[in-house]
């Protein structure tokens, strides 16, 4: 087993995708998928890559990727070798025992009258629904639903948005942002936009239809959450 097919092995058994083993290890989703196709000889972050899924690296002046299960000097020493009737050596990966995934992520919010596009927000938890393997450990994740036409056709009516509030927010990331009216302390509404830009004063937000730009003033703003990905409910 070569160093790639075990690193996809092991992390699609963890539930991992790419891009979170590579936030995990350092690594672009890019340099985890070629590390997976044997592209990569020597990968960079080896150590932190295979700490992370567990695993126990000792080389033995062979790359990783050319090695194949016949050669006996397998870099590998892991829990779980054994030996084939063919006398092939076999590499068992043992994945390390994590915390349990959550089965539900809360749904915040209901269609709210007034601002196209805005929901309302409110201690009561209106619906769960499934948790993904990249958010089901995450706390605070949530999931909003989309109304209004307000960023078609980047989201549409109805369809989920899925958010990791412990993310850093970029300029040109899709966000969740949770407002309250001036002088309260507790959101009670939220807009999915794009962002663009804060200062002292303003937070600057993009949305599609109409095209145009929007400045909440930042006294208003609770939170503001990173959409990780989103889809159609049903």
């Amino acid at each position: 087993m070569t160093l790639g097919e075990l690193v996809r092995e092991t992390r699609t058994a963890m539930g991992l995708s790419q891009a979170a083993l590579g936030e995990k290890v350092g690594l672009s989703q890019q340099a985890i998928a070629a590390i997976e196709r044997g592209d990569v000889a020597e990968p960079r972050n080896l150590k932190a890559l295979v700490d992370v899924l567990g695993l126990s690296l000792e080389i033995h002046g062979l790359s990783p990727n050319k090695m194949s299960p016949r050669e006996v000097r397998t870099p590998f020493r892991v829990k779980g070798q054994h030996r084939s009737p063919s006398g092939v050596t076999t590499v068992v990966p043992m994945i390390p025992a994590g915390p349990p995934l959550a089965k539900e992520l809360p749904v915040l919010g209901v269609a709210a009258g007034g601002n196209a596009g805005a929901f309302h927000i409110s201690d009561t938890t209106y619906d769960t629904v499934p948790a993904p393997p990249e958010l089901a450990n995450v706390a605070g994740s949530y999931v909003v639903y989309c109304y209004g036409e307000s960023m078609v056709p980047r989201f549409y009516a109805g369809e989920r948005v899925y958010v990791h509030p412990r993310l850093p927010v970029a300029r040109g990331d899709f966000v969740v942002v949770q407002l309250a009216e001036s002088g309260e302390t507790e959101p009670t509404e939220g807009i999915v936009k794009q962002f663009v830009s804060q200062d002292d004063e303003s937070l600057i937000l993009h949305q599609f239809n109409p095209e145009q730009d929007l400045a909440i003033p930042i006294e208003r703003v609770r939170h503001m959450h990173k959409i990780v990905f989103s889809g159609r409910p049903y």
